[in-house]
């Protein structure tokens, strides 16, 4: 079991007592039910389709009547298809099957009264989904107040309120942050606030509240119900203005998420090389010519994204250089800015072309360099956006 922390002051007390008052009539319960492309058969022969339903959390917005905010799971599903895999087909040698997905029914619950839900924007790169709840009045539902993200720090403390188990509605929790900015591989964008509170399924959706009141974050999920990861809520100023679906556009390419761990060292203005970082460059980025490499681990010490990955049906693609000819990104590339924007991992580049605002289609100014006869040799060039795969 893991260990929840004690925040039994009678000053923590009141602060958590405060949040819950204050909020609590703005939380509500989701549930979403899918009705699957599929139909079975009962014991009477009678046909019908086949459904799934589950349950989570959202949260109304102060000074917006019946709009809520959750996760995008909650509401929708990536793909608009499921993948079974139980266990049993897959000891059988049976492949998995997937399935289409024919409706969704989004159901908001609040007070003991069941209203129906209309997705207006969502991502499943943020994992966010702004829902309008049908038939419900102003008076009938509270407004959280929005925080702001950037200013929580390590050791804050955070309450959260949310549908434990999708059981036990409006249940109030607390814990503390434990760090900021994690990227961990749940999803193609990440900059999580971890968290050591008890969460647990159910809760996702949840609002994290501040000491002040505010909501400064969204549960996400994660590997236990004391660590978990919870998604900053600065993001969702990129879905306020959207409509349907909004997903975060790429370059063609991928850059590292974050550096590896170097063993090279800096000396005044030099960079001393270690063998070690130019092993790991050779796999990474498949350059064979040592000056490069050594070229590579100089320019990328401390600065800039290494691209590693180049999406195969891009390839057709060419953008224009500044400097007057054609090229494109390739890996051992090393993207040092977007439309003037510094960057200095691939995490780095999704959230600045989040934050741009733009989609598939549209064009951006990258300044790159490449490694090329022992020399990191500048460029710079327009680039068309594209959907990266995971979002089609």
């Amino acid at each position: 079991m893991g260990v929840t922390p004690c925040l039994a002051t009678p000053e923590l007390q009141n602060i958590g007592n405060k949040i819950f008052k204050e909020n609590v009539s703005a939380i509500c319960d989701i549930e979403t039910v899918i009705e699957l492309d599929k139909k079975e058969t009962d014991d009477n022969g009678v046909s019908s389709a086949v459904t799934q339903r589950f349950r989570g959390t959202g949260y109304f917005i102060e000074g917006e009547e019946n709009i809520l905010y959750t996760n995008a799971h909650m509401v929708r599903v990536e793909n608009d298809e499921i993948v079974t895999n139980d266990i049993m087909s897959f000891l059988m040698g049976i492949p998995p099957e997937t399935i289409k997905i024919k409706k969704y029914t989004n159901k908001i619950i609040l007070n003991g009264k069941v209203y129906r839900g209309e997705v207006i924007s969502f991502s499943h790169d943020i994992d966010a989904a702004i829902v309008r709840c049908i038939g419900i009045k102003k008076e009938d539902h509270g407004g959280v107040k929005i925080g702001n993200s950037d200013l929580v720090k390590t050791g804050d403390l955070i309450w959260a309120i949310g549908n434990s188990y999708g059981e036990f509605s409006q249940t109030l929790s607390t814990g503390i942050v434990s760090q900021t900015h994690r990227v961990i591989g749940f999803g193609y964008l990440e900059d999580f606030i971890q968290t050591m509170a008890p969460l647990y399924p159910g809760n996702s959706g949840s609002p994290i509240f501040n000491y002040k009141g505010e909501v400064i974050a969204m549960l996400k999920g994660g590997p236990s119900d004391d660590l978990n990861f919870v998604i900053p809520i600065n993001l969702f100023k990129t879905l306020k203005n959207a409509k349907g679906q909004k997903e975060v556009p790429c370059l063609g390419v991928e850059a590292m998420l974050k550096d590896f761990p170097r063993s090279s060292t800096r000396l005044g203005k030099e960079i001393i090389v270690n063998k070690e970082d130019i092993e790991i460059l050779r796999e990474i980025t498949k350059i064979t010519e040592i000056k490069n490499l050594i070229a590579l681990a100089k320019g990328s010490f401390e600065r800039g994204a290494i691209v590693v990955y180049e999406y195969n049906q891009f390839n057709v693609f060419q953008t224009v250089s500044l400097l007057g000819h054609t090229t494109k990104l390739k890996k051992g590339d090393l993207i040092l800015k977007i439309d003037n924007k510094t960057v200095k991992s691939g995490a780095d580049i999704r959230m600045v072309l989040l934050y741009s605002n733009k989609k598939a289609g549209d064009m951006v100014t990258v300044e790159y360099e490449s490694p090329e006869n022992g020399k990191m040799i500048k460029k710079i060039a327009k680039i068309i956006l594209m959907d990266h795969p995971q979002s089609n």
